[in-house]
């Protein structure tokens, strides 16, 4: 799943770890449909920042999230995995929130779409 493994740092890998424990402790714990996942938040701290942060790596990591593997960046889902804090690289960051926008554009506008036709 993820090619980039074999070459990942001891930092980044355990945030890594922090991550998948989150996806997979959110599929068995939390019930599909439900909204709140509090339980969870504990699982990515910000030990887990830290050592993304230490990582050299950080590109990877960050495309290594579930919601980048998706190709959606959704703002609340990157907070809670902390990228604004670990996240060293200025064009990087530019880019990621240049995404994040056009993205919660498109979800606006599929909205205001269905709602406009709904009337």
């Amino acid at each position: 799943m993820f090619p980039h493994l074999d070459t990942m740092d001891d930092c980044g890998l355990r945030f890594l770890i922090d991550v998948q424990r989150y996806v997979y402790l959110s599929r068995m714990v939390v019930p599909p449909n439900a909204q709140n996942n509090s339980a969870l938040k504990h699982i990515v701290t910000s030990a887990s920042y830290t050592w993304a942060f230490h990582s050299d790596l950080q590109e990877d990591l960050l495309g290594m999230l579930p919601c980048m593997v998706k190709n959606k960046p959704i703002w609340s889902e990157l907070q809670l995995f902390g990228v604004g804090w670990w996240i060293r690289n200025k064009s990087v960051i530019t880019r990621l929130f240049e995404r994040v926008i056009e993205e919660e554009r498109c979800i606006f506008h599929e909205f205001f779409s269905s709602f406009i036709s709904a009337w």
